[in-house]
């Protein structure tokens, strides 16, 4: 993977308008997230990344306009999302989070 995926800003967040952010990981915890997410009108959910398909049709319950992905890269360069939540295992929140943080998008990350 690379993370030059759109330059240094993907996309910049209007003032008073919701902020596109994409969720990285939609398992039990991704899944309260993205409910969460979807619910505040400060956030616009615009991606959802997981290798599971049942993961991702679940979270497109809550968000039926979601796009969907199993890969990282190409949900960044589709959505060019303004934040990502990484809501995968714990062994893999470094790499997830480096990747998009080097892609220039603002990265929430949950210490388990």
């Amino acid at each position: 993977m690379t993370a030059n995926v759109g330059g240094p800003r993907l996309h910049q967040s209007p003032k008073n308008k919701p902020f596109s952010v994409a969720v990285v990981g939609a398992g039990q915890w991704g899944q309260n997230l993205i409910r969460n997410l979807v619910a505040d009108p400060r956030s616009k959910l615009v991606g959802v990344c997981d290798l599971s398909a049942q993961a991702k049709e679940r979270a497109a319950v809550d968000s039926p306009d979601v796009l969907l992905f199993t890969d990282i890269e190409e949900m960044l360069r589709q959505v060019r999302p303004y934040a990502v939540v990484i809501a995968t295992p714990p062994g893999l929140h470094f790499a997830h989070a480096k990747f998009c943080l080097e892609g220039g998008v603002h990265v929430l990350v949950e210490k388990p």
